[in-house]
């Protein structure tokens, strides 16, 4: 009885072993994978993408969520590189839209101050 103890925590042992290895390296590949658009998303998310260029913001994020998708299910990484690289581009172009809106709002809100109509 004692030596059936020891073998099944032999066996335990070496299972959570062998999982937090695969753990680790899934967690280094996704890291690696996604640095780019991670950064992307992050000067996306800091020039206000969402709010102000929510199409393109919603379309990367959706290519993000994919890859991460298909990444968790062990799809092809060549599919997850170019969902990666096109949500990076989408990012970007987020960001150079909300630059355009932010100065288009600030442009409206100014001609509202000089016609007298928003005083807040």
């Amino acid at each position: 009885m004692k030596m059936k103890v020891q073998l099944l925590n032999l066996v335990l042992s070496v299972l959570l072993l062998v999982g937090g290895s695969a753990y680790a390296q899934q967690s280094d590949l996704r890291a690696g994978l996604f640095a780019q658009a991670d950064e992307a998303m992050q000067v996306a998310q800091e020039a206000q993408a969402d709010v102000l260029a929510p199409v393109s913001y919603d379309d990367a994020m959706d290519l993000y969520r994919r890859a991460e998708q298909n990444l968790t299910r062990n799809r092809s990484l060549q599919d997850i590189r170019r969902d990666l690289a096109e949500s990076v581009t989408l990012f970007q172009r987020a960001v150079e839209r909300s630059g355009v809106a932010r100065v288009s709002l600030n442009e409206a809100v100014q001609a509202r101050r000089r016609a007298g109509l928003g005083s807040s």
